[in-house]
């Protein structure tokens, strides 16, 4: 692609991840299996775009993003609701650093590969990392609890109750 595509092809994969969140806000109660789909689809899609030779497959990247986004969401969500107290601001600031460390591992190795020539694909390597996507997937489906009811639905359904019970 042309220098000047540079930034689109960027604001496709941010409107990837902002198209995950949203999915994520407007069905924050999927099931486990749900989520599970969404990274195997969002896995799906990288696969095709780090394969492709073309520069739409920074548009399979983006869905990919968006799936595993609305996952990541959805799932740390749900991580948060279960836990009290001090243990939620550590377990979930340990999660959010391991996983920056992760991402910096990741593209450490691209900028290390890309550096070796022009023929060398940095992408190769990461097509190795997919199946711990899919590994992901499975955990989740069986692991991930399901949606917590939020206070305000609960204290809407305990208001309107006593509503009725006072006519």
């Amino acid at each position: 692609a042309p220098d000047a595509w540079i930034p689109f092809l960027v604001l496709v994969l941010w409107v990837g991840v902002i198209a995950g969140s949203e999915l994520a806000a407007r069905r924050a109660r999927m099931t486990p299996l749900g989520v599970a789909t969404c990274v195997a689809l969002g896995t799906a899609g990288l696969a095709l775009g780090l394969r492709s030779e073309a520069w739409t497959g920074v548009l399979w990247i983006g869905l990919g993003y968006a799936g595993l986004q609305a996952s990541w969401v959805i799932s740390d969500a749900r991580f948060q609701a279960r836990l009290r107290g001090a243990t939620r601001a550590t377990a979930t600031s340990v999660r959010a650093f391991l996983a920056g460390c992760f991402s910096a591992l990741a593209f450490g190795w691209v900028a290390w590969r890309g550096g070796e020539g022009l023929r060398a694909d940095p992408a190769s390597p990461l097509l190795m990392l997919l199946p711990v996507l899919l590994v992901a997937a499975a955990m989740l489906w069986t692991w991930l609890p399901p949606a917590c009811e939020s206070s305000s639905e609960s204290s809407s359904e305990s208001s309107s109750g006593a509503g009725s019970k006072a006519k």
